[in-house]
């Protein structure tokens, strides 16, 4: 090959040549052209999941206001709850159950997010719903839990910004808010005693569940 490339004429020497750098040159533009679209695509898709994050956010803001107002009649409520869980009904049935912020927020943005085909979740590190333990999920459970874990060390260095990674192993784009505890969460996730949480101070929540005794930032 090599000896037949030698003895070739010239002009025979600068077609290949230039062909050759023709195809160089059209194969460096499109891996360039691919990662500039994958780079594009993946920050329009990010952009995307994290306007329903804020969504989720700010309904879940407006609800803790209407709590902090006492718009709702929570120790009505909260007696309607505990009736309701002494006749055996789930707590998921009571009223109160869709005046919590955080549920408010989740629902606002899950059923939004459904319409656009985004897969919505609520994972965490220590879950109440055993189906938001990303350990769960057999496919991305381990990515999912180490983005909780790299979100905790940036809320935990003040940075509250969302986080958006691309999990190269099913090709999806992950964006993760985190959810900050505001005095309206104190009810449930603050500390045994709690006036209007707990008032027996048996560290069990209105809803059943222990109370973890966090703090409101966290």
């Amino acid at each position: 090959m090599l000896s037949w490339f030698s003895n070739a004429r010239i002009s025979t020497k600068v077609l290949l040549a230039t062909g050759a750098l023709v195809v160089v040159v059209a194969a460096t533009n499109y891996i360039v052209f691919v990662k500039l679209y994958r780079g594009d695509a993946k920050a329009a898709l990010a952009q995307k999941a994290d306007a329903f994050t804020a969504v989720a956010d700010a309904a879940k803001s407006h609800a803790s206001l209407l709590v902090e107002s006492e718009t709702y009649k929570t120790e009505e409520l909260l007696t309607e709850l505990k009736q309701d869980r002494e006749a055996g009904k789930p707590y998921t049935e009571s009223r109160i159950f869709n005046t919590i912020p955080v549920i408010v927020g989740l629902k606002a943005a899950k059923e939004a997010a459904s319409r656009e085909d985004i897969d919505f979740r609520v994972p965490a590190l220590e879950p109440r719903n055993p189906e938001n333990d990303p350990s769960a999920d057999q496919v991305a459970g381990v990515f999912r839990r180490e983005m909780l874990v790299e979100l905790r060390d940036r809320v935990q260095a003040g940075d509250l910004s969302s986080l958006s990674r691309v999990n190269n192993s099913t090709n999806q784009v992950h964006v993760m808010r985190p959810i900050v505890l505001d005095a309206s969460c104190m009810m449930c996730h603050g500390n045994a005693g709690h006036k209007q949480g707990d008032p027996d101070g048996d560290g069990i929540d209105p809803l059943g569940f222990p109370m973890e005794g966090w703090a409101e930032g966290d």
